[in-house]
Order: structure tokens, then C-alpha cells, then sequence
């Protein structure tokens, strides 16, 4: 049995290292878990990087404790990390009655083949919350598991296809859907939610409504931007806006337009061409331009938001994901302006913005429109052009980690990994 283990100063440097699993009592209220199905994403690497930045809410590093028996020199703390992926595991050990072993679980798991503890209260219906002191400083969106029925009524319906779906991007078409049902609620501003989730920070109907706007994602080959373009795409007018416009590299092109999720595509580099009138690319309509950046490289939706600014009514950014350059640092200038209100800047939190869809629809409305909206995505096919590839243990998991650190895998890739 192994766990990966990452260089805190660069993650690239990365192993499998072996480690026995703990087998001593649980602790009351507990479970033991084995990981079965992780997916691996670009995703993954901004936990490595973002996890000891101390950022609220992202404490990646902190999840997973060292096992006692981790050999040198990986067991030093000050070095080393462990970090997270979605998926999920199976209960091989419980106290906890409603959770009996051989219950599968979907949610935030280690990347291992080695069992964990987890120390769960109930949440809302199937659901369980992590509560154990080392995860309090980690946004609740990763706090939270979901009980896998066995007819097939929850995730991994759709048999392994759909499960393997469900690895990959659930959680990614989650935060796509939190802005689009929420933060850009549609009807005017109806259940309009601070993309931040803070309740205390003003969102007008005005800030909310995306009619007759053009939205531009950059970085938009990513899962979770993927997921928003295709939730706007399907949005009846009027709410539907101007245009939906995709922002990424010249690699990702082909791959972007063949999604059909996108109106039109840019470079990056476009941004800074004298020729290029964006105005009048863009949109004739669009009195409103929101610029949402899933992008990791630093000065990309500055160049964009000066190319727009002035050729628009209004200019909106969101920053999902709080991007860095590749070496962990962030847009600090642009995440300073979110903390003026009027700045038109603001930094989307999806834990936060999930927390104030609970507090409006409660849990069991917010779930089920939430796997409605992810079946129906699902059934029109998931993402046009991805092809799910599969395979088995920490070596391979630990290979394609680096072919990912390399560029060898595309966005028409999705890697998926049996552990257990």
C-alpha cells in the first residue's frame, strides 16, 4: 500500500511511497475508508500549488495527516504534502450504524491505496459532513459526502460510464452550476447570490442579470468552464446572454469549438492585437461584458479587461479558482480591487456560494435541482469530444501525474484511476 506524496516547493516532484495502513480502533463517530475511483485534472495540481498560500478555505495540505509509519526523508512535514481528489471510496471499517462497511461513498478522497479515517456527523439526507479539527480550515464544499445507493438513484448512476463522469467533473459542473443558478440567477437577480457566497456584500439585479451581456470564460477549456458555458448555452432567452465567447490556447481550439458550448473563440494572445476590435467581435448587443477567468497565467484577463474596457457599458470580473502563474502566485493587484465593492471585481467561493443556496432553497431542493441539472448533462452527452480512459494503481496514477506536469494530455482526456 502507498500514498503520494508531493515536494511542497514544487509540485511536479512527486511519488508513490509505501506505507501500511493504521488498523487500530476507530474513534467514535468514525469511519475507515479506502479510496476505489479518483479522477486526476489540472485541478489537482492547483490544490499542490494553492495548498500553503495560506488562502481561507484552501488548506489542501492539511486534509490527509502523515501516517506514523511514512519512512524517511517523506515523512517530514515541513517538505512534503499530501493533497486530494474527487471521487470515491468504500467504508471498509465503521461505527457509525447508518454507514455500514461495503457502503460506497462519493466525495473528496486521498490519493491512495491506503485506508483513512474519516470522522462524519450526518448532514442532510445520505449526506455526511467531515468534522474532524484538521479539516476546519478547509472550505465545506470538500467536507461533504454522499452516500452511493445501490439502485442507482444517486452518484454513479448511469452505470461505470456515468460513474466515471461523475469522478471526473461532478464536483467541477457543481461550481458551473452555483453561478449560473446563483450568482447569475436568472429572472433579474431572482435568488441572486455574491459569486463570494458573503451575504454582507452588496448584489444587485443589475450585478446578477446576464441578459443582453456577453460572457467571456478564460481559460476555457477547463472542466469547470466547460460546465458554465454549457449551462448559459442552455438558457432560454432572454436570460440567455448575448454572447458566450471561449478564451484559451491555440492547442485547446479545436477541442473548445467542437463542444458547441461557445459562440466564438480567441487566443489569449488576441487580446493584445492592435487589429482586433472586440467590440464589435464580441457582440453589437452586449452593453455588459463579464469576464470569468479559470486561467493559471498571470496577465491574461488583465490584458482581456483592457481590450473590453471602454468598448462596454459595464465590466465585470470574476476570478474562479484564485489563478496563479504556474509558481503560485495570484492575481494580487485584481484580488486587492475585490476588496472595494465598487470595484466590479469580485472572487467567486463556491463552498460560499453553495452555503447561501442552502440557506434559500434547503438542502433537498438544492441537491435535486443541482443532479437534475448533472443527469441532464450527462444524457446530451458530457463533454462533446473527451474520452474517459481508466486504469489501475498508484504507479499509473503517479506516471500520468507527470505526463499531466508535461502537457502530454489534452483536454480530450479524462483520467481516471482504480485504486482499490
Amino acid at each position: 500500500m502507498s500514498i503520494q506524496i508531493i515536494n511542497k516547493t514544487n509540485y511536479t516532484l512527486q511519488r508513490a511511497v509505501p506505507t501500511p495502513s493504521d488498523l487500530s480502533p476507530l474513534p467514535p463517530s468514525s469511519v475507515r475508508i479506502r479510496t476505489t475511483l479518483i479522477s486526476l485534472t489540472t485541478n489537482n495540481h492547483s490544490y499542490a500549488q494553492l495548498g500553503g498560500l495560506g488562502l481561507p478555505g484552501l488548506a489542501y495540505w492539511d486534509v490527509w495527516p502523515f501516517p506514523a509509519t511514512l519512512p524517511e526523508p517523506y515523512n517530514d512535514a515541513e517538505t512534503y504534502c499530501r493533497i486530494s481528489a474527487w471521487g470515491f471510496a468504500k467504508v471498509i471499517d465503521s461505527n457509525i450504524v447508518e454507514l455500514p462497511v461495503g457502503q460506497e461513498l462519493y466525495g473528496y478522497w486521498p490519493i491512495a491505496d491506503r485506508s483513512e479515517v474519516l470522522e462524519l456527523e450526518r448532514g442532510g439526507e445520505g449526506q455526511w459532513l467531515e468534522v474532524s479539527e484538521g479539516r476546519g480550515r478547509l472550505n465545506g464544499i470538500y467536507n461533504r459526502y454522499f452516500e452511493v445507493k445501490g439502485d442507482g438513484e444517486a452518484e454513479g448512476e448511469g452505470g461505470e460510464e456515468g460513474k466515471g463522469w461523475d469522478a471526473l467533473m461532478k464536483t467541477l459542473f457543481e461550481t458551473g452550476y452555483l453561478m449560473d443558478k446563483f450568482a447569475f440567477a436568472a429572472g433579474e437577480g431572482r435568488n441572486a447570490i455574491h459569486p463570494s457566497g458573503n451575504p454582507h456584500l452588496p448584489w444587485t439585479p443589475a450585478d446578477a442579470t446576464l441578459t443582453n451581456a456577453v460572457v467571456i470564460l478564460i481559460g476555457a477549456s477547463g472542466k469547470t468552464a466547460l460546465s458554465l458555458a454549457y449551462l448559459l448555452q442552455h438558457r432560454p432567452p432572454p436570460a440567455r446572454p448575448a454572447g458566450i465567447i471561449a478564451v484559451g490556447s491555440t492547442r485547446s481550439q479545436s477541442f473548445v469549438e467542437k463542444t458547441g458550448f461557445y459562440d466564438r473563440f480567441f487566443s489569449y494572445e488576441d487580446a493584445s492585437s492592435s487589429t482586433l476590435d472586440i467590440a464589435s467581435e464580441l457582440s453589437t448587443e452586449g452593453k455588459k461584458v463579464v469576464l470569468v477567468t479559470f486561467d493559471t497565467r498571470t496577465g491574461s484577463v488583465e490584458k482581456w479587461a483592457a481590450a473590453v474596457q471602454g468598448k462596454c457599458e459595464r465590466l465585470q470580473i470574476v476570478i474562479v479558482g484564485a489563478p496563479g502563474d504556474g509558481a503560485g502566485g495570484l492575481h494580487m493587484g485584481l484580488i486587492g480591487r475585490a476588496q472595494d465593492p465598487t470595484s466590479g471585481v469580485v472572487v467567486s467561493d463556491a463552498g460560499g456560494t453553495r452555503t447561501g443556496a442552502l440557506a434559500v432553497l434547503g438542502e433537498g431542493k438544492y441537491f435535486a435541482g443541482l443532479d437534475e441539472a448533472w443527469e441532464r448533462f450527462k444524457g446530451d452527452g458530457a463533454l462533446p469530444g473527451v474520452r474517459l480512459v481508466r486504469q489501475k494503481g498508484m504507479v499509473s496514477l503517479v506516471r500520468e501525474w507527470d505526463a499531466l506536469v508535461r502537457g502530454e494530455h489534452g483536454p480530450e482526456t479524462g483520467l481516471l484511476f482504480e485504486l482499490s
